[in-house]
């Protein structure tokens, strides 16, 4: 499968020959992988494309690595799951299986392509020479890994070439006449993986608030005026309000002093003395526009807004997927966007009552990649390839970046299961 890699054996069906048996059966000093192929359909015709491959690297008689690829994707997987895979089709088709021995360089050029990603995919059959010069010469890569792979044999094939300037890019020639060329920027991914790397807060952690932490500054001017002394009120008050406000107060104090020194004259007669009703008079012709005394006390906090929950990083992850689908839906649909997101919503709705696009929830967020899927296939005939590919790269990328979180949320099935239908 790799470029340079010496072939041990070669196509030999499942059920004669068991992979952990043959790693085992390895020597000491010898590196390599044993590859199993899965083909679309019938194993017997040569000419059924590989559906997909999974790579055993060992290193003496222990396995150091498996790697399930395809086509669009590629990942680490467990050993068990490589071999449980391998047993579980191996009842149904037969899977074959090659050995390969393999130099360190080349291994080590194939594991960054599991960490890097590609800047640039382009497929050959479909580019002259020169479209595809200008494209390479585009990425501006200074140092790079260029990958040729071709998968429509039973056989796929995988050529790596380890970029070391510009004019290596510009010179570079496709070794196969159908497949694909990726090219993963060396300087840019390592770049990337440093900035992953870096411990930060999320935005999760970053909206939740921390106990025993002090709260922002923005509301310690409450705080103050909560707890706050009588003394100090009056004066806190005093900076707060404008000049006219301040005239006002004073007034209203003065005419305050005049009420309380004739609470002696009032005490035994419960009516209001007549000096007491001209008083009265002035604060009734304030009552037009009443002093903003009440308004600026902060004495009561105001009940806190209730907040919705905050979004989980699975649901996140599926809003966005979804974002970025209808952006080319709009491309290719133009104006009949939303009819068609509304007619594939509904019948994601009648068998799922639970669903709504607008607000999701772990429970529901995977349901967005059955809703992808019907958008792509209800589409009319003209337009649905565009749109059935989209979805297949949204899905291949979703599912070979976020397979750890897929996992932990038990969605890998449903997107595996797409992704196949997709593929058809």
């Amino acid at each position: 499968m790799l470029n340079s890699a010496r072939q041990i054996i070669a196509n030999v069906p499942g059920k004669h020959l068991d992979p952990l048996l043959l790693v085992r059966s390895q020597s000491k000093d010898s590196q390599g992988y044993v590859m199993i192929s899965y083909n679309s359909e019938s194993q017997d015709s040569a000419q059924n494309p590989s559906l997909f491959v999974d790579l055993i690297f060992y290193r003496g008689p222990e396995i150091s690595e498996c790697v399930r690829v395809s086509s669009d994707i590629r990942f680490n997987i467990a050993p068990d799951t490589a071999l449980s895979t391998f047993r579980a089709t191996n009842r149904e088709g037969e899977p074959f299986i090659h050995l390969f021995e393999v130099q360190d360089a080349l291994m080590e050029l194939f594991r960054l392509t599991l960490r890097y990603e590609p800047c640039l995919i382009v497929p050959i059959d479909k580019l002259s020479h020169k479209t595809l010069c200008r494209l390479l010469e585009a990425t501006r890569c200074q140092k790079s890994i260029i990958e040729c792979n071709d998968f429509s044999s039973p056989l796929p094939t995988l050529h790596l070439t380890d970029i070391s300037s510009p004019e290596d890019i510009t010179n570079y020639r496709p070794p196969f006449r159908r497949g694909r060329i990726m090219i993963y920027d060396t300087v840019r991914n390592k770049d990337l993986i440093q900035q992953r790397s870096t411990t930060r807060p999320s935005l999760s952690d970053r909206q939740a608030p921390v106990p025993g932490e002090d709260q922002p500054k923005a509301t310690e001017p409450a705080q103050v005026f909560v707890h706050s002394s009588n003394d100090d009120h009056d004066s806190l008050i005093d900076d707060a309000l404008s000049p006219e406000d301040e005239h006002e107060a004073e007034e209203f104090s003065a005419l305050i002093k005049q009420i309380l020194n004739s609470s002696t004259v009032s005490q035994k007669n419960t009516s209001p003395s007549p000096p007491l009703k001209g008083r009265e008079s002035e604060p009734q012709r304030r009552e037009t526009k009443p002093t903003r005394r009440p308004t600026r006390s902060h004495s009561e906090k105001p009940a806190p807004e209730p907040q919705s929950p905050p979004i989980s990083e699975f649901t996140r992850l599926f809003e966005q997927s979804f974002r970025s689908f209808c952006q080319q839906l709009s491309e290719v649909m133009g104006t009949r966007a939303d009819e068609a997101i509304a007619s594939a919503k509904r019948k994601i709705q009648a068998q799922s009552p639970d669903f709504r696009l607008e607000s999701l929830s772990d429970e529901t967020a995977a349901s967005v990649i059955d809703l992808i899927e019907l958008i792509s296939v209800d589409a009319p005939f003209l337009k649905r390839s565009r749109l059935r590919q989209a979805a297949l790269t949204l899905v291949a990328d979703l599912y070979n970046k976020q397979y750890d979180l897929l996992e932990k949320h038990h969605a890998i099935e449903k997107v595996e299961q797409c992704y196949y239908r997709l593929k058809k």
